[in-house]
Formats: C-alpha cells, structure tokens, sequence
C-alpha cells in the first residue's frame, strides 16, 4: 500500500466500512462511500499523499442466510454480488479508491493472521486469545460465512 500523490510530507489513509455483502449497495453505502471520495480528492488535490480503501466483508450469518435463499453458496453469493452491484455502483459513481479488499481475498488473511501474531509477539494478546482469532481466521478462508 503506497499513497498516492505528489507531496511528500504526512500520508492519509481514508477507509469506508468494509460494507457486509449480504444485499445490493444502497443510499447509505453510496453515501459513505462519495463522502471517502470527496474527502481522498481534497487531498489530492493539495498535492498531499493519500489512500483510499473500500471494500466488502463477505462472512456473517446474513450472508449465508441470503446465499441459501438465493440457493448458492456464500462465496457464490459473495462473487456475484461484488461484480454485478459493488463494483458497477464505484464505476458509475467515479469513485477514486485505491483499492477494493474483500475479506475472503488470500491477502485479506493472511494479513490479518500476520497482525493477530504481531499482537502475541509483542504480548498484546494471550496465547488462547491469539489460537481462537487464528482458527476463526483460518474458517473464515474457507467459508465466508463462518
């Protein structure tokens, strides 16, 4: 993850909610969403360094519950609901991110395993603490809906 920009002091980061994908974006997502944007091209605008992230958290029981009522599997759900609704929604609305993450991704992952064992490395978090996020983790690779 690198800012982009020209300048070359202090870097912004802007994230929206990583937005649960049980359902279609709507005025509440594309709000959120255009207020990130506004904020990412002011800085870009000063010549200033930023990053803007947006994304999709694709575990959850609604998620499930709506794959299997859509007769799916949650990643299939998840997939085609990413392609046909996020991801045009961000396009039509000319929305400037850096980048798009979504929870199931394998850079998602393990990048949240690296920062559970940075916590227990550095003793922010006990052993027990750091197996029971690990395994979620590890369930979650598998099953968005764990």
């Amino acid at each position: 993850m690198v800012a982009t920009g020209s300048g070359s002091g202090k870097a912004y980061y802007v994230t929206t909610p990583i937005y649960y994908v049980n359902d279609a974006p709507h005025l509440g997502h594309a709000y959120t969403t255009v207020a990130g944007d506004v904020l990412t091209r002011w800085h870009r605008q000063r010549g200033e360094r930023v990053w803007f992230l947006t994304g999709t958290d694709e575990h959850g029981q609604k998620v499930l519950r709506t794959a299997e009522a859509n007769g799916v599997s949650p990643q299939e759900w998840c997939d085609r609901l990413v392609e046909e609704a996020w991801k045009p929604l961000w396009r039509h609305l000319e929305i400037a991110h850096d980048d798009f993450i979504r929870t199931t991704e394998q850079r998602h992952t393990d990048r949240v395993r690296e920062f559970v064992q940075d916590l227990y490395d550095k003793g922010r978090s006990t052993r027990a603490a750091t197996r029971a996020r690990t395994a979620w983790a590890a369930r979650s690779t598998s099953c968005p809906a764990s």
